[in-house]
């Protein structure tokens, strides 16, 4: 495991009649000082806020994915967090930040059992240099960065796992969907060396051959994500760029 909860709790309510699997019915997420340590990097991020899902017109559960009759199950996502990130893992260090999350999440069902997809994409738009300069049309979550920075999460292409097995059980590979990272950094000191802007994607669907070869291959022999990085000047220039191939 990857990461543990160390403390806090998350409260779960549901705020219409009935129950969840009806069509639009809502529930509230409170996070409560809830701290979550990642062993990779013996950090820690403490989630506090609020998140709503709201399940789609048609209702549904995820086990009514599995029957004979084709299904369609939503959920969409709002929330406003506030993270507090601990570069040290024991609690010093910290800094908070706000982010704001708009995601759908659609399960599929054609009523086989390897006919069965989720996909995952932005869901609110971003205007012509409204929060950061540029137009977001699919973003997922906004709001400051780590390092205080402002930046936008836009999911230009959903991501969409699908059955590659041979049953219910999968495995379920992701196939593709593409995420990009955008922070304003005029704020940033880096901005006295020309650099306005930073930009990171992660594109899925690639497939690793060997390390000079990694081409996109969007089918169930997908395994990994090709990462492009960039720093810009005012101009929209690149300063700097790197690739590289992350797998799954």
């Amino acid at each position: 495991m990857w990461f543990k909860s160390i403390k806090g709790s998350i409260d779960v309510t549901l705020l219409t009649a009935g129950v969840f699997s009806d069509p639009n019915a809502k529930l509230k997420i409170v996070y409560n000082n809830y701290k979550v340590l990642y062993h990779t990097n013996n950090q820690s991020i403490t989630y506090n806020g609020t998140t709503y899902v709201t399940n789609g017109p048609n209702g549904g559960t995820l086990l009514s994915l599995f029957n004979t009759a084709p299904k369609v199950v939503e959920h969409k996502v709002r929330g406003k967090l506030s993270l507090t990130f601990d570069s040290t893992g024991t609690g010093n260090n910290n800094v908070i930040r706000e982010w704001n999350i708009f995601r759908k999440k659609t399960y599929t069902s054609n009523g086989t059992q390897t006919g069965i997809t989720l996909s995952v994409e932005g869901d609110t738009s971003i205007g012509n240099d409204t929060y950061i300069p540029g137009t977001y049309a699919k973003a997922s979550e906004y709001g400051f960065s780590r390092e205080g920075d402002k930046f936008v999460c836009n999911l230009s292409t959903p991501f969409m796992w699908s059955n590659c097995g041979s049953s219910y059980s999968g495995p379920y590979t992701l196939k593709q969907g593409k995420v990009e990272y955008t922070v304003d950094l005029t704020t940033n000191p880096i901005a006295s060396l020309g650099i306005t802007k930073g930009t990171w994607s992660a594109t899925a669907g690639y497939r690793y051959d060997n390390p000079n070869s990694y081409p996109f291959d969007g089918s169930c022999n997908s395994n990994g994500y090709k990462l492009d990085f960039a720093l810009k000047n005012s101009s929209g220039a690149n300063v700097h760029t790197s690739s590289s191939f992350q797998a799954y």
